[in-house]
């Protein structure tokens, strides 16, 4: 007869709601586990930048207070320009003569709050007064600095504190 018989079709088994569920809570924790791994590394990143930006402001903060304190550096260069002044007039007071220029270039060209702190150190260093020890080495050097009203302020500068009752 001409007519096919075509199979039936069987109708679809019923899908149980909980395996279609379960099926796709198994899909999205797949992409929440790969997006998951994504977000910690922009976490971690983060986490770092935040850590490099907070260091580097306390590294600029101290930065400025060390680089725009002008009185604590004016103060440590005067004291290094002291311990150098002492150092050379020492050398120029060593051994036979006097090394009158490097003397006079040491004490004549100085502020007196130089010369004071010079003189506070040479005394702690050497044990004499830095009066004495260019009293004691050049006579025309003592002339100059004794002749001028900044050199009579820092002859007084120099003169050796006086102790008030207290044994050193």
């Amino acid at each position: 007869m001409g007519l096919c018989a075509s199979a039936p079709v069987e109708p679809a088994a019923p899908i149980d709601p909980m395996v279609a569920l379960w099926e796709q809570i198994t899909s999205l924790r797949v992409e929440i586990d790969k997006e998951e791994g994504e977000m910690t590394m922009v976490m971690a990143n983060h986490r770092y930048v935040n850590t490099c930006n907070f260091k580097m402001n306390h590294i600029l903060f101290d930065m400025k207070r060390v680089l725009f304190d002008e009185e604590a550096q004016s103060k440590a260069l005067e004291l290094h320009i002291a311990k150098q002044d002492a150092a050379d007039i020492y050398k120029s007071a060593k051994g036979f003569g006097t090394d009158e220029k490097m003397m006079a270039a040491v004490i004549i060209g100085r502020r007196p709050e130089i010369i004071k702190l010079t003189g506070e150190i040479y005394q702690q260093k050497h044990k004499k007064t830095l009066l004495n020890v260019v009293q004691g080495e050049n006579t025309t050097l003592l002339g100059l600095f004794t002749v001028s009203n900044r050199a009579k302020r820092t002859q007084e500068i120099c003169k050796p504190k006086r102790n008030r009752g207290h044994n050193i």
